[in-house]
């Protein structure tokens, strides 16, 4: 992961390097004055995804025009003195705040002042400020359409991620039998920092594809975290038990079986269908005889349901992905 983040840092740097002086000189070729501001329009165009390169550009763009209108209006009206140029700055700066074009603010105050230095409001002094932000946010949404795929450190973690899950499950299986008392806690708490990693990373990936159904790396992560959350639960009922028979054994046996079936989305059903029944079994059983069965009962009980929620979880997102 360290060594993608050197890459993808490098290879934003190297755009930079590249889109600056391209703008700028793309600025001089078509004789705009203060050519360079377009070196630093690509600069800042350029972000860390597309998606955030595009709403970048965006902002520029009606940031600009929005300090044209209000700096023409202003300086027209009162002229072109230290107080027009107090009041263009009150009136401009809220606006693309309370509407969300943040991003333009900075370059779009600079082109308030070359209207108020140039003493003048012309049709060519509006054209060479929009020109300046068209060449230099064209350059730098050119110079981020390609972005390195990471499909394969993606799919790497989901394998890294399912093998902890596996080593989880048996170790709750082992809990249920009696067989070992290891405290998978240190397991888990290294399972929600990895995926919680693998949520930032597919953001990112997300963030560099317009089409929504290329988000489907965070879905899948995002439903790993919350089967996480019910393994806790199902660990800390399962600590509590008591008295290990034959209902614990079999609930150890299908957590195995589901542990060998992670990444098969089509055993879901089946695997529902199954524990199900084994809620039913449950239920239907004779009624506890001492206090500590009752309780025992109750903490079994709950841990079907809870295993029977894990598998709803994957089996809502399945339905998503029959739905599109």
């Amino acid at each position: 992961m360290t060594k993608l983040l050197k890459f993808k840092l490098g290879l934003r740097v190297f755009k930079t390097a590249v889109a600056l002086p391209l703008a700028v000189y793309i600025g001089y070729y078509l004789e705009l004055n203060s050519y360079t501001l377009a070196g630093i329009i690509a600069m800042l165009t350029i972000q860390q995804t597309k998606k955030k390169t595009v709403k970048m550009a965006k902002d520029l763009l009606v940031a600009v025009s929005m300090g044209i209108v209000v700096g023409s209006i202003v300086f027209t009206i009162f002229g072109f003195n230290w107080f027009s140029l107090f009041l263009a700055f009150a009136l401009f700066i809220p606006v693309p705040v309370l509407y969300g074009f943040n991003g333009g603010i900075v370059i779009a105050s600079v082109v308030v002042e070359q209207l108020f230095v140039a003493e003048a409001i012309t049709w060519a002094v509006i054209q060479n400020a929009l020109l300046l932000v068209i060449v230099g946010a064209s350059v730098g949404v050119l110079a981020n359409l390609f972005m390195p795929k990471m499909s394969y450190v993606m799919t790497k973690h989901r394998l890294e991620i399912e093998n902890n899950f596996k080593d989880i499950l048996n170790g709750i299986a082992d809990i249920l039998e009696n067989k070992s008392n290891e405290d998978p806690k240190i397991k888990i708490k290294y399972l929600e920092k990895r995926i919680q990693k693998s949520k930032n990373l597919a953001l990112i990936e997300s963030e560099n594809h317009f089409k929504k159904a290329e988000d489907q790396h965070y879905v899948y992560f995002n439903m790993r975290q919350k089967q996480l959350d019910v393994f806790k639960r199902i660990l800390f009922l399962g600590k509590s038990i008591t008295n290990f028979g034959n209902e614990t054994s079999k609930i150890a046996n299908f957590l195995r079986e589901l542990s060998l079936s992670l990444h098969h989305f089509e055993k879901t059903k089946e695997n529902t269908e199954t524990i199900s029944q084994m809620l039913v079994e449950v239920e239907n059983l004779p009624l506890p005889a001492t206090k500590e069965e009752l309780l025992n009962r109750a903490v079994v009980l709950q841990i079907v349901k809870d295993i029977k929620f894990y598998l709803t979880i994957k089996l809502s997102i399945i339905a998503t992905k029959e739905t599109k």
